[in-house]
C-alpha cells in the first residue's frame, strides 16, 4: 500500500547508478523519476520503482522528469541526494542548476553537521 507521500534513492543495478523516484506532488497513481544521466529507465529499475510505490497491486506510472545533467559519470550519486534533498524541502529538482563543482563538499558539511540542506545552485 502505498498511499503516503514518498521519496526514494534507488540504485540501478544494471548501470551502476543511483536515481531519485517519488511521489510527493503527484497525481494519485503517478511517480516521477529523476535521473542526472539517462533519459529513460533500465528495466530493472522501472520494476524496482514499480515495487516500491505500487498501490493495491496496480503499478503506478512512472515519469521521467526533466532535470540539470551532469557533467561526467561520478557524480550520479550525489546528485541523487541533491534532488531527493531538494524534494524534502518542498522544491523542484526540475529548476535546480546545481553548481556540480561545490556539491560534494557540500554533501560532507551536511554530513558533518548532521543536518541536510539545499545544495548551491547557480
Amino acid at each position: 500500500e502505498c498511499s503516503k507521500d514518498r521519496l526514494q534513492i534507488v540504485f540501478c543495478k544494471e548501470r551502476k547508478h543511483w536515481v531519485v523516484a517519488t511521489n510527493i506532488n503527484c497525481i494519485h497513481g503517478e511517480v516521477k523519476a529523476y535521473d542526472s544521466l539517462f533519459q529513460y529507465l533500465d528495466k530493472s529499475t522501472l520494476k524496482c520503482i514499480e515495487k516500491l510505490f505500487q498501490q493495491n497491486d496496480v503499478s503506478p506510472r512512472i515519469k521521467m522528469s526533466q532535470c540539470r545533467r551532469q557533467a561526467g559519470t561520478k557524480d550520479c550519486g550525489v546528485y541523487a541526494i541533491a534532488f531527493a534533498t531538494a524534494i524534502a524541502f518542498g522544491q523542484n529538482p526540475s529548476r535546480q542548476n546545481f553548481k556540480q563543482d561545490e556539491m560534494r563538499a557540500h554533501l560532507v558539511s551536511c554530513f558533518n553537521k548532521k543536518y541536510m540542506s539545499i545544495f548551491p545552485c547557480k
